[in-house]
C-alpha cells in the first residue's frame, strides 16, 4: 500500500508547506513562500539551504509488518557530501538510508517491523533537499497520524539547521522536538545573521514557544553597531508578530576563535551583553547563555572549530532541554 500525498500530509511534521508534483512525488519546505522569497532576496545563496529538510519528519502508528521508503535527495550546497534519513520503531532505530559519498539521486530502503501496533518516526536529513517518491506499508495496514502536543518555532544559523551532525536525529533542534513532543518549525539557515524582515512574516502555524539563536555569524561578519541594530529590530519585530508567545534568546555556543581579537575589532562577549540587555528590555524574552550548552573545549567541535560534532550536539541537546524545562512544563 503506497501512501497517498494526502496521507503523507497527515503524518508530516515540521513543514511550512508540502507540494505534490504531477507524478505524486512529495516536496517538503521549511519556509513559507513569502519567507523563502524574503530570505532569497536578502541572500541568494540561501535558496537551496532553505529547502534542506531540517526537523521535518513523518510520525505515525501502524500495524504493518513492513515499511519501504524511496526518496530523492540533492545537496543544499557543495560542502555537504553526506546525508542520512533515519527510521525508528518504538524509539529504537531500525534502519537508515544514507551515504557519505553520493547525495544526488534516488535512494531506497525496506525494513521488517515487529508484530502489533507500533510507533514509526522517520527523520529527514538536515543536510539535503528531500523529495518523497514513495512510502509503502502492507496492504490494508492501519495508519494513525501522531499529533505532537506542542508547537515550537526556531530561528537560527547553521548550528540550528543541523551542521554538522552525522545523523538527522542528533541536532539540538531535533532533540528538542523529541523531548517536548513538539512540532518544530526550523528556520535555521547556514550563514544567517539577525535579519529583521524575516521576523515580520508569519505562516500557518501558531507557536506556543519561540527560540532564537543568532549571533556567531553577526560577530564574524558585521560591525558592532549593525549587530546591535539588527538584533534589536529582530526581537522587536518578533514581539509584534507574536505578542503573547514566550521567546528564548539563545546566545552563541563556544567557538575556538571567540577570543581572537585580531579577527574581529569587537569582543565576542558583547554578543552576550547585547542579548542579555534585549531580554531585560523586551517583555516575554528569556535569555539562555550559549556558553553553558557544552564545555568550552574543542573536543566538542568539528575541526573547523565552530560547529558542534556529535558529542557537542549530544551535550547541547541535553543542556538546552534542561534549561527549557524550567519554562516549558511537562
Amino acid at each position: 500500500m503506497k501512501l497517498s500525498p494526502q496521507q503523507i500530509r497527515s503524518i508530516t511534521q515540521g513543514a511550512a508547506r508540502i507540494v505534490e508534483d504531477e507524478k505524486e512525488n512529495v516536496h517538503f519546505f521549511r519556509f513559507s513562500e513569502e519567507q523563502e522569497v524574503s530570505v532569497i532576496a536578502h541572500n541568494d545563496c540561501y535558496r537551496r539551504r532553505s529547502r534542506g529538510t531540517s526537523n521535518i519528519r513523518m510520525s505515525f502508528e501502524t500495524d504493518s509488518r513492513t515499511l519501504s521508503l524511496c526518496i530523492e535527495v540533492d545537496r543544499i550546497f557543495t560542502p555537504c557530501t553526506y546525508f542520512g534519513c533515519s527510521i525508528f520503531c518504538n524509539g529504537e532505530k531500525v534502519g537508515m538510508i544514507g551515504s557519505t559519498e553520493k547525495i544526488e539521486g534516488i535512494h531506497t530502503g525496506s525494513y521488517e517491523l515487529p508484530e502489533g501496533n507500533k510507533r514509526i518516526t522517520i527523520y529527514f536529513p538536515w543536510s539535503a533537499i528531500t523529495v518523497l517518491h514513495a512510502l509503502t506499508l502492507d496492504d490494508g495496514a492501519s495508519l494513525l497520524p501522531i499529533r505532537p502536543s506542542r508547537r515550537i518555532l526556531v530561528y537560527g544559523d547553521s548550528i540550528t539547521q543541523g551542521f554538522d551532525a552525522s545523523l538527522p536525529e542528533l541536532p539540538f533542534s531535533v532533540r528538542l522536538a523529541d523531548a517536548f513532543d513538539a512540532d518544530i518549525r526550523n528556520k535555521g539557515l547556514a550563514g544567517e545573521c539577525f535579519y529583521p524582515p524575516l521576523a515580520t512574516i508569519s505562516e500557518n502555524f501558531d507557536p506556543e514557544y519561540i527560540l532564537v539563536s543568532y549571533g556567531t555569524n553577526d560577530w564574524n561578519g558585521y560591525c558592532l553597531e549593525t549587530f546591535q541594530l539588527n538584533s534589536r529590530a529582530f526581537y522587536e519585530n518578533l514581539r509584534k508578530l507574536y505578542p503573547d508567545v514566550p521567546i528564548f534568546a539563545l546566545s552563541p555556543v563556544f567557538r575556538c576563535d571567540w577570543d581572537n581579537i585580531a579577527k574581529r575589532p569587537w569582543d565576542f562577549s558583547l554578543v552576550f551583553e547585547q542579548l542579555r540587555a534585549l531580554a531585560d528590555e523586551i517583555p516575554g524574552v528569556t535569555y539562555i547563555h550559549g556558553l553553558d550548552m557544552f564545555p568550552n573545549d574543542p573536543a566538542y567541535l568539528q575541526p573547523d572549530g565552530v560547529h558542534p560534532n556529535d558529542l557537542g550536539f549530544a551535550a547541547f541537546g541535553d543542556n538546552l532541554i534542561a534549561a527549557l524545562k524550567k519554562y516549558i512544563k511537562a
